[in-house]
């Protein structure tokens, strides 16, 4: 089961990038094997995509919704499925 919920945080890209670091650190750093940070200048960008993820060895599978860009790890359907307290 997945389960995915996604915050706004306003403030500069670094701090929410280190942000976002330290939360997977706290919550999953027992699992987590590896982090990439990918800059794009288009993610639609097809071919752009597939350049930038052949870099880390990974499948360029992005998902956009809204202003979301979720990368997948396989071709699951992801959506939230609990709220949050």
């Amino acid at each position: 089961m997945f389960d995915i919920h996604a915050y706004q945080v306003a403030n500069s890209l670094q701090t929410t990038l280190e942000l976002a670091k330290k939360n997977n650190h706290d919550n999953y750093g027992d699992i987590i094997k590896n982090q990439h940070q990918i800059h794009f200048v288009d993610c639609s960008n097809a071919t752009e995509l597939e350049a930038e993820f052949r870099q880390i060895g990974l499948a360029p599978r992005l998902e956009i919704k809204d202003q979301f860009v979720f990368w997948k790890p396989d071709d699951a359907d992801y959506w939230t499925k609990s709220s949050p307290k």
